[in-house]
């Protein structure tokens, strides 16, 4: 639907697949309670603790625009933090009905944790950027404070170049102080997912300026017939790395 300027930045799923209709009315009613082992990670078991177990508080981006190799990272990032015992939410600007059959292609479902409630998705608007220019990042943050758990949540956003208004330098350091703020006062840990347009050279180097404000920062790309995931600069809860290069294999879940 076409969002006005009232309008929510970001929708709960809709589908018209039953199944999937009768998982988001039930989406926020389960409730597993969080043990002392829940835990953020980036999922895939090629990458070692030191680098997937993430801190809590902070905020991680990965510029990826191959969606073949993002997908299959930000859906094994759930896959993992969902087995710790640790509630999630995904915001998506896409179909994520299609979010979900792709994960599920790649052997990593993730229905199951829907239907028991430890998983929230919501998409938002293609043109987040302008009502968030007009609004204001404390719209979307209230917004979020309605929708997941108050404390110690998991947040996983795929293509946030919208929600950080790369297009305009000002705002995205502005957008990415406001919310590396938020998630270190609610004990959060974010993890956002860039895909900036080839086109567009300068919202990739306005990411590489506002990630100064993420706990960690990494390239995810295709090399050599591979998925390779290359850091940056990774402060993860077992301490910091840089400029390391990991090749990425994901294994399936339920």
């Amino acid at each position: 639907m076409r969002m006005g300027d009232e309008a929510p930045v970001f929708a709960f799923l809709q589908s018209t697949q039953p199944e999937v209709e009768a998982v988001v009315r039930s989406v926020l009613t389960g409730s597993r309670a969080l043990g002392e082992t829940a835990h953020a990670s980036l999922g895939p078991e090629c990458l070692p603790p030191r680098i997937a177990r993430l801190a809590e508080g902070l905020i991680y981006g990965v510029a990826c625009g191959e969606q073949a190799v993002r997908l299959p990272l930000l859906a094994a990032a759930l896959v993992a933090s969902l087995r710790s015992g640790k509630r999630c939410a995904l915001l998506t600007p896409c179909d994520p009905g299609m979010f979900l059959r792709k994960a599920r292609l790649a052997r990593l479902g993730l229905e199951g944790w829907m239907k028991g409630g430890e998983l929230a998705i919501f998409q938002f608007a293609r043109d987040a950027a302008k009502h968030l220019f007009r609004a204001g990042t404390e719209r979307l943050l209230a917004e979020l404070e309605h929708n997941i758990p108050p404390r110690d949540a998991f947040l996983v956003v795929d293509q946030a170049d919208a929600l950080f208004m790369l297009s305009d330098p000002r705002a995205a350091a502005e957008a990415a102080q406001r919310y590396a703020e938020w998630a270190s006062s609610r004990g959060h840990a974010v993890l956002a997912a860039f895909a900036p347009a080839a086109n567009a050279p300068r919202d990739y180097v306005t990411l590489r300026r506002i990630a100064d404000n993420f706990g960690g920062f990494a390239l995810a790309r295709t090399a050599h017939g591979a998925s390779v995931f290359e850091i940056r600069h990774w402060f993860a809860a077992e301490g910091a790395s840089s400029c390391e290069a990991f090749e990425l294999r994901f294994h399936g879940a339920r």
